[in-house]
């Protein structure tokens, strides 16, 4: 019997959670998140990728999400790393008034929703608050999701945009920038769907007995 199997990864180099002194209130000092991975977590990729097989650029996909509008996540609302940055709360001085979900906050903000990678918008100072490579039906494999980015076209995403970092930020701050944000990492499904299921697959012919 074949069982699909998925892989979950979320990594941030911080290990000790300071206190906001004006809240007294455990916050984090991760600033952003980059997510690699697959429907699941696509942010919106799939819609600039003119070969993509399929797309969530029309309702009822995002009914659910603040805007009210389809925005290229497969789901009717928000995704997994739009709710941990929700969840995230990254200091800022106390005698600044933050605006957020129409309440005034003084001591701490929700992080901003990474925009997908593909999004031509997606660029200078944006890059800061984090980014989504994800892509819907992309793989581990590389000959997983044909025309979609798999795993290695992601992280090539994500080498470009370490390159415009250091254009901003300069060398030394883009190494300590990237020491920061959460990496969050969810694939593997469409190994199988759309690579061992295939009857003209080169994995199913390597593992016959999978």
């Amino acid at each position: 019997m074949l069982l699909s199997a998925h892989f979950t990864v979320a990594v941030s180099f911080h290990h000790v959670l300071p206190r906001c002194a004006s809240a007294k209130k455990l916050y984090t000092a991760i600033p952003c998140i980059f997510t690699f991975g697959d429907s699941l977590l696509n942010a919106g990729n799939n819609n600039h990728l003119k070969s993509a097989p399929a797309k969530a650029n029309t309702l009822p996909n995002g009914i659910d999400f603040p805007t009210h509008n389809a925005t290229g996540r497969f789901c009717n609302g928000k995704i997994v790393p739009d709710f941990i940055g929700e969840r995230l709360t990254f200091c800022v001085p106390s005698q600044q008034v933050i605006i957020l979900n129409d309440r005034i906050r003084t001591d701490y903000v929700g992080l901003d929703y990474a925009p997908p990678y593909l999004a031509p918008t997606t660029n200078g100072a944006q890059l800061l608050q984090g980014v989504n490579y994800a892509s819907g039906a992309g793989g581990i494999l590389d000959e997983s999701g044909l025309d979609l980015l798999s795993l290695s076209a992601q992280i090539q995403r994500l080498t470009n945009t370490t390159i415009e970092l250091e254009e901003i930020l300069g060398a030394a701050q883009k190494k300590s920038f990237l020491a920061e944000p959460l990496f969050l990492i969810s694939l593997g499904t469409n190994d199988y769907v759309y690579n061992y299921t295939l009857a003209n697959s080169s994995m199913k012919a390597e593992y016959p007995d999978a």
